[in-house]
């Protein structure tokens, strides 16, 4: 007997894929994307809105 959720498995979920994807980046790639997340967190934290 076959349990429906077995289905789930076969594809990688998004986070992993997002987890893979961020493991394929060079060291400089992972720096960059490191320092945006920062700075829109810290934008986040403070709720300063970017100049227009």
């Amino acid at each position: 007997m076959k349990r429906k959720d077995s289905a789930m498995f076969k594809k990688p979920s998004q986070a992993y894929k997002l987890v893979h994807g961020f493991e394929q980046l060079s060291k400089d790639q992972k720096k960059h994307l490191l320092v945006i997340l920062e700075v829109f967190l810290l934008a986040k934290e403070t709720d300063i809105s970017p100049p227009t």
